[in-house]
C-alpha cells in the first residue's frame, strides 16, 4: 500500500461524495461477472483529487462518457442486461 507524500483534502457534499463512490462501485458489481475483476484507485493530480474505479464487464462506449453521469441516464449495457436502476441521483 502506498500513501501520498501529503494529505489531500476534498471540499465537497460528503452525502453526495458517498453516494457517487457507491454507484461506481455497485455498477462496478452488477456488471462484472463472475471471477472478473474490480479494481479502485485514489490518486492527487494537480491538486485535485481523482478516483478511478475499472472492471472486467462490458464497459461503455465513447459516445456515452459525457452523459453517463447524467441524472436518471441508464446507458445501453444496463437495459439489455436487464438490470434497472434510476441511474445516479
Amino acid at each position: 500500500m502506498r500513501y501520498a507524500p501529503e494529505p489531500l483534502y476534498v471540499q465537497g457534499d460528503a452525502v453526495r461524495l458517498s453516494q457517487i463512490v457507491t454507484n461506481l462501485l455497485n455498477n462496478a458489481a452488477k456488471f462484472t461477472p463472475p471471477r472478473g475483476r474490480i479494481d479502485i484507485a485514489l490518486a492527487a493530480t494537480g491538486g485535485q483529487a481523482v478516483i478511478t474505479v475499472a472492471d472486467t464487464g462490458p464497459g461503455f462506449t465513447p459516445q456515452d462518457e459525457h452523459r453517463m453521469f447524467d441524472m436518471f441516464v441508464q446507458l445501453e449495457p444496463a437495459l439489455s442486461a436487464g438490470a434497472g436502476g434510476l441511474g445516479l441521483a
